[in-house]
């Protein structure tokens, strides 16, 4: 039988709600902002730096979430390339 999991503590439970709460705003971002801008300004290209800003202004631990991940990704990739490098 499976170990039962432990429940997330309180700061593991605000690391998943900041980078859930970047998922959405990226989301937003994606399928709304970005597409009712290229509406109105067809001829101009959509910068969503701007829009980021401005959120994160008001989700600091979003932003903070965010940038832990940017530093994570690389490390991640270069473990996953050296695991498939030994395997061939």
């Amino acid at each position: 039988m499976a170990k039962k999991q432990k429940p997330y503590n309180a700061a593991e439970k605000r690391l998943v709600s900041a980078f859930a709460r970047f998922v959405v705003y990226a989301e937003i971002e994606k399928q709304c902002i970005k597409p009712a801008f290229e509406k109105a300004k067809p001829n101009e290209a959509f910068v969503a730096e701007s829009w980021v800003k401005e959120v994160f202004k008001n989700d600091p631990e979003a932003k903070r979430a965010l940038a832990a991940i940017r530093r994570e990704v690389p490390k991640i990739r270069q473990d996953y390339l050296k695991q498939m490098e030994t395997k061939s």
